[in-house]
This record gives structure tokens, sequence and C-alpha cells, in this order.
């Protein structure tokens, strides 16, 4: 049996922030500096939550799920999912309604980060959110960015653009936000190009017939690096967050960012942030505007991916 120090859970989710951080974790950590991944190809089930007890063969456990290991010298656990620690008030506000899954999660999620030694969290609004529910668990809490790898802008011919980078789901009301985009972009002089990560069928007919929006499906990080490279503003509407990864990456990458005026949007994406004020009359228009003429300068150094693994992985 090989001789570990550190064993990685990978089991769980592959879309959104999970993916992006998964990118970054295979791009920084390799196997042979004595780290066991287990788990990759597992959803995150009770069946699994039993087996990976038994094929973890390391002192420091991380888990980078949301589910913390209950056996193991140092239990890491990375809680990022704001779902699982949102208040009924926030869901209401959504007029969202847990799914069955999600009702059994939570409790499931909650119970194990108690066994945790260290509770890892995205941002100070998250830590927060943890607290409300596990109190007893403040001091073993660690605000730290994810990690984000820098890529270089370059210029193209072409329209201005603006890149909507979110998975969709029925919580984050994305037909919402981006109507109130398409009302913003007609009050400016030039159009600009709406990006969307998605299909036509995610949105009603006045959004996917529009002739301003532009759909690129589902891709990839690396597809979507190539539009992270080139777009001139970035448009991060959603309310309930984790982390942000689009608030990390625009401040990384040097890309203005359309975001709610929030503490947890002005920590994460620093100067970058174009705040505006939902429902506000011309609030996202004078931020769009903001963010054409006045282009953000790349700030990666809160985000550094070398430092940040090695700090997961215990590095001394």
């Amino acid at each position: 049996m090989a001789d570990y120090s550190v064993c990685v859970d990978l089991a769980g989710g592959r879309k959104g922030g999970a993916a992006r951080f998964l990118k970054e974790l295979d791009c920084h950590v390799r196997e042979s500096a004595g780290v066991q991944f287990i788990g990759r190809e597992n959803r995150l089930t009770a069946r699994w939550l039993l087996q990976r007890e038994l094929e973890a063969s390391a002192p420091r456990r991380i888990s980078l799920n949301n589910a913390s290991m209950v056996a193991g010298e140092e239990r890491v656990v990375l809680l990022r999912n704001a779902l699982h620690f949102a208040s009924a008030q926030e869901m209401d506000q959504l007029n969202f309604s847990p799914s069955p899954e999600l009702r059994a999660q939570t409790p499931v999620i909650r119970a194990l980060a108690r066994r945790a030694t260290e509770i890892v969290v995205p941002c100070t609004a998250m830590a927060e959110r943890v607290v409300s529910y596990l109190p007893r668990c403040a001091d073993r809490i660690t605000v730290k960015f994810h990690p984000v790898s820098q890529v270089a802008r370059r210029e193209v011919e072409g329209p201005r653009a603006i890149l909507m980078p979110i998975v969709n789901s029925p919580y984050k009301q994305l037909e919402v936000h981006v109507a109130a985009l398409l009302a913003a972009n007609e009050k400016n002089s030039e159009r600009i190009q709406i990006i969307l990560t998605g299909t036509a069928q995610d949105y009603p007919k006045e959004i996917s017939s529009d002739p301003s929006v532009r759909f690129i499906g589902v891709v990839s990080a690396d597809v979507l690096n190539d539009y992270w490279a080139t777009v001139d503003a970035i448009y991060f509407p959603t309310k309930l967050e984790a982390f942000g990864y689009p608030l990390a990456e625009a401040r990384t990458h040097g890309v203005p960012v359309l975001a709610l005026d929030t503490p947890q949007n002005r920590e994460i994406a620093g100067n970058a942030l174009r705040p505006f004020t939902f429902n506000h009359k011309g609030s996202i228009a004078t931020a769009l505007r903001d963010a054409l003429d006045h282009p953000s300068a790349p700030d990666p150094a809160q985000f550094d991916p070398k430092s940040y693994f090695q700090w997961l992985m215990g590095a001394k």
C-alpha cells in the first residue's frame, strides 16, 4: 500500500464552481506528491460516505464535497454550498423550495461538519452562515478564497460583449436577471452582445429570440477561459452563493464584473466590482456603462493556486 500523507475525497458535483475548483486541483496537485485521490467517479451517497472511510489511508483527510470524514487525525472539510446553510427567509425570498435530496443532505452535512477538525469556507459571509447553525464550530472555521489561475487577456475584433458564466438553477432566477440586463442594454448608445452559458430552451421566448443574446451551452472551464480572455465585462447577478467563482475570476483576470452591491461581492471582487442594486431604476445600466468605460486591472494575488494548495495539503 502506498504511503500517503494526504487523502482527498473528490466525490460529488461536477458542474459550476465544483468543476472549476477540481480543474485547479488537477493542475496543481499530483498523486506523486503523496496525495491519495478517492471518489472521483462517485456521487455523494450514503454508501460512499461509508466506503471512503475504509479507502482513506492518510492522516490528513480532506473532503471537497461539504461532507467531513469522521476518522483520521486531521479532518478538513470545504463547505461551499450555501443552500445547506441558507435560512428559510432566504429561500422564501428566492421563491425556492428545496428538493427532497437537498432536504435529506442538509442535516447530514451539518452533523458531519461537527466532526471536522478544520472547516474551510471561501468567504466571510459563508463563515457567518455556518456559525449561525453551528456556533460551537466557530473556532474551527478558516476563511480562504478559492484558487484561480490567471488567464491572459487578448484583443479580438467584433462587437463588445458581456458574459454571464452561470450554470442555470431554479433558485438563481436567471430569466429575471437576464431580462433586467437586456433592458439596461437598451439604454446604452452601443448594443452589447450578451453571452449566456446555457441554451435557448432555458429561457422564455422574449429572451431566447433577442438578437443581442448568444447561447454557448454549458461548456468546460477551458472553453470558458477563451471567453474570459476576450469579453469586456461579466454579469453575475445571483443573490445566494457560497463564493461566486466569477467574482474571483473577474478580479484575477482584470475584467469588470456587474454584481449586487453586497459585502460578499465587495470582499471577493475587489476593484473589479461594478455594483448595482436590483430593481433600482437605472442601476444596472449605470454599472454596465461604468464597466465598459473603465477597464479593470488584474489582481491575482488573493487567489494564488500554488499557495492555496500548499496550505490545503498541510505543507509546513
